[in-house]
């Protein structure tokens, strides 16, 4: 049934009303046919009365009509908040603050939890549910200021409802306050929240530093702030001016030494720094560099985790840590090896160095020794390699037969010019698309080692073609009968990006912006070289992830990568000895690793001309021209300080096979185990955690964060850069105490998170534990101290 509500409001506290109102005598005729009409159509209807004399008309009129039509009551905002909210309202909130805050108007767009009081809820609806609490939730101080919206809360704290409640709040606060420290930053967040903001995120960076430099720059909240344990936290406002605790920094890291330092004092170094400031990272790789010897490869991890962050304003940054430690050196190649174990050997020792070799312009000519021992192997046996055909470029397609034929999309992408140096950061970056490494393959670029002569037998399948002119796209649709699938092929990586449909079974992609990067010269670019390429293959595969999901084959989409041939980079000090009169007039092309000779020149070569090159008959090797290829680093023209190719070393001839699919594999959550769970009350001890990887892949950024308050250590962090498949690491906090207080010492609360196949993962574990008491144990007092 419908019902008529008459509400007096002779005060005129309310400005505003949703419904009728009678603020004069003329306005009560009006009125009094709406609620006859209500009442007859059996509706629900409002009526604001301010008028006295026309209150008292109404009131005769309810008694006409009884009170179960027509119920007339006074006008209480604070009646209408409980009948709204079921909350009731403190005394000192009056009539007025409720009705200028608008509360009553919102009961839809509201929070309202079991159990809230009154200022509980107006602090969760106009602060933030984290400060709805009679504690301070200092705990959370940092994820509270990240969130807040200052502007809003500024523009809520001028209603004087809201502004009564956060005063009333932080009185609260205050009171409940544990510790001298938690009061001073109520105090400072009740002043200015956003200046606590900002204090905050000035001091987290510094937070292992002495206590002196945040001190400067902030006062005595860092004081604060370092009893609220931020030491751990990884957090960098790019809102915040940083210059200060920079300056701080920068006088502070100057007044240290810098060499002769033993590897502790180096490791608690690495552990200090925040790794988001240029001035830390200059310092960390001169104290690197000043004492190599000292420097192992587990600490160089440590400091590529510290200054991820610092891609962005030095993007080589790996690449000058890694360049600080060279790798193992390769041992002398076998005189026995054949094929496999020559790659073998190139992959897992000679590779590595060579391209660090290549990084730090070094010069060492025993390793150009092993190169040259290569390069005579692989010439002596060249002929029998392209009989059998292992492990040849040219038999690409007809090693992916197989897969191309069931396949339901293929995509080659046949990179210019891309060894084994830059293939970890493809598959780094393939990785984070969601595509992984199924499987890798070297294989032997064509000799001599250049885009005419090994690119054109990726597609026509042949060792070597005597055709002129040859045509990619016409040998690519060669391979549509042998395969039984349609082939496209794309000169370059905008054709991808342009197609929205299916078009093919197959695509070749052409892609050549790699070898364009390496042979520039580097000193016309303001990026170093590793920069390009990582920028480049890093949008390469970001094009290639795009393009699967774009025409809906996202899962469905095998994509391999193969390359013409690599290079090498040749300083200008390194050995030559080829002179220019062994081939001037004989050569119909010259490049820096290679020349083209005619035919009738062949007879007139100079007779000690193959102790510096090697001699490719073409009647011999069945090659469409005859090519002089330059032995060990030798050549034909100067080199600079960009990459060449053409001869016959193991970056120049051994190009990568790779293949990459989605694969949607579900983490499993890491075991932590502890190794003893017990544990004395206020001494000194050490935490001892087992962690196994129960995935078939590798995790890496590997971090494990104890969350108890009551255990004070020096650092409550523990990080791994790296944890295989299927493997087992044992990791350990030192000088760690376990304090008063707390319920949460039956357990140990930890904070376990990590990488797994590009995504982002996190684990909470609860530990059970046993705290011992002194009396207890027989101990030794210099653990209290």
């Amino acid at each position: 049934m419908g019902k008529v509500y008459i509400y007096a409001d002779t005060n005129s506290i309310l400005e505003s009303f949703e419904g009728i109102v009678v603020a004069k005598p003329k306005d009560y005729v009006d009125a009094y046919k709406a609620i006859q009409q209500a009442i007859y159509a059996d509706q629900e209807i409002k009526v604001l009365v301010k008028n006295r004399y026309c209150l008292e008309c109404f009131s005769k009129m309810q008694k006409n009509y009884g009170q179960e039509r027509i119920e007339l009551s006074v006008y209480s905002p604070r009646n209408e908040f409980v009948k709204s909210y079921g909350i009731n309202v403190p005394e000192y909130i009056s009539d007025i603050d409720i009705v200028a805050s608008g509360i009553l108007k919102q009961r839809e767009s509201s929070h309202l939890y079991a159990g809230m009081d009154f200022e509980s809820f107006i602090m969760a609806n106009y602060v933030g549910d984290d400060l709805a609490f009679e504690k301070f939730p200092w705990r959370k101080l940092l994820t509270i200021l990240d969130n807040l919206d200052y502007g809003l809360l500024e523009q809520n704290r001028k209603i004087g409802l809201v502004n009564k409640v956060f005063m009333r709040r932080v009185e609260c606060w205050k009171k409940n306050a544990s510790e001298h420290w938690i009061d001073h930053i109520i105090d400072a967040f009740a002043a200015n929240p956003h200046k606590l903001y900002e204090a905050l995120s000035q001091y987290i960076p510094v937070a292992k530093y002495p206590i002196a430099i945040s001190k400067a720059v902030l006062g005595d909240i860092a004081l604060d702030f370092e009893r609220a344990g931020f030491k751990d936290v990884e957090f960098y406002n790019e809102n915040v001016d940083y210059s200060r605790i920079r300056k701080e920094i920068q006088i502070f890291l100057h007044s240290l030494p810098d060499k002769d330092l033993e590897y502790d004092n180096i490791a608690s170094l690495v552990n200090t720094v925040s790794g988001y400031f240029l001035e830390e990272f200059e310092y960390i790789l001169k104290i690197f560099k000043s004492n190599v010897t000292i420097i192992n490869r587990e600490l160089l991890k440590k400091a590529l985790h510290k200054f991820r962050y610092i891609e962005y304003v030095v993007p080589d940054y790996d690449e000058k840590l890694n360049d600080i430690i060279p790798p193992p050196k390769p041992v002398p190649p076998d005189t026995t090896f054949g094929i496999e174990e020559w790659l073998t050997w190139s992959k897992q020792q000679y590779l590595s160095y060579r391209f660090w070799m290549e990084d730090n312009n070094n010069m060492d000519e025993v390793i150009d020794s092993y190169s040259a021992a290569y390069g005579d192997w692989i010439y002596q046996n060249y002929s029998l390699l392209l009989s059998s055909g292992k492990n040849m470029l040219f038999n690409t397609v007809s090693i992916l037969n197989k897969e191309l034929a069931n396949n339901e999309l293929s995509l080659i992408v046949v990179i210019d010019n891309f060894n084994y140096k830059y293939v970890e950061l493809l598959k780094e970056y393939f990785l984070t698309r969601g595509y992984q490494t199924v499987d890798e393959t070297p294989l032997l670029a064509m000799l001599p080692t250049v885009t005419e002569v090994s690119k054109q037998s990726i597609f026509t399948g042949e060792p070597y073609n005597s055709k002129k002119g040859i045509n990619y796209e016409y040998e690519a649709k060669k391979w549509e009968r042998m395969l039984g699938k349609s082939v496209q092929y794309l000169k370059n990586i905008g054709e991808l990006t342009e197609i929205n449909t299916k078009q093919a079974d197959i695509i070749f992609l052409n892609y050549l912006k790699i070898d364009t990067i390496l042979h520039e010269k580097q000193q016309d670019s303001a990026l170093s070289t590793r920069t390009k390429v990582k920028n480049e293959l890093a949008a390469l595969c970001q094009q290639i992830a795009a393009f699967a999901k774009r025409i809906g084959y996202e899962n469905k989409l095998k994509v391999y990568v193969v390359s013409d041939h690599g290079s090498t980079k040749i300083l200008t000090a390194q050995e030559n000895m080829i002179e220019p009169t062994y081939y001037k007039g004989k050569s119909d092309k010259a490049d820096h690793r290679y020349v083209v000779i005619a035919d009738n020149n062949m007879e007139n070569l100079h007779s000690g001309i193959e102790q510096y090159c090697y001699v490719l008959d073409k009647n011999r090797f069945g090659t469409k021209e005859n090519y002089l290829v330059a032995r060990r680093y030798y050549r034909f023209k100067d080199t600079d300080d960009h990459y060449v190719h053409g001869g016959i070393t193991p970056e120049e001839q051994i190009v990568p096979l790779l293949k990459f699919e989605r694969i949607e594999v579900k983490a499993e959550d890491i075991i932590l185990t502890l190794l003893s769970n017990e544990f004395r009350l206020s001494a000194k001890s050490k935490i001892q955690f087992s962690v196994k990887n129960p995935n078939d892949y590798a995790i890496t950024d590997l971090t494990i964060r104890i969350m108890n308050m009551d255990i004070r250590a020096a650092s409550k962090l523990i990080e791994v850069s790296r944890l295989d498949k299927l493997s087992v690491v044992e990791v350990s906090l030192d000088d760690v105490k376990f304090t008063k207080g707390g319920s949460d010492n039956a357990l140990l609360i930890v904070n376990v998170a990590y990488k797994f196949l590009g995504k982002e993962y996190e684990q909470e574990i609860n530990l059970p534990i046993i705290i011992r008491s002194i009396q207890q144990n027989t101990m030794n007092f210099e653990d209290m101290f």
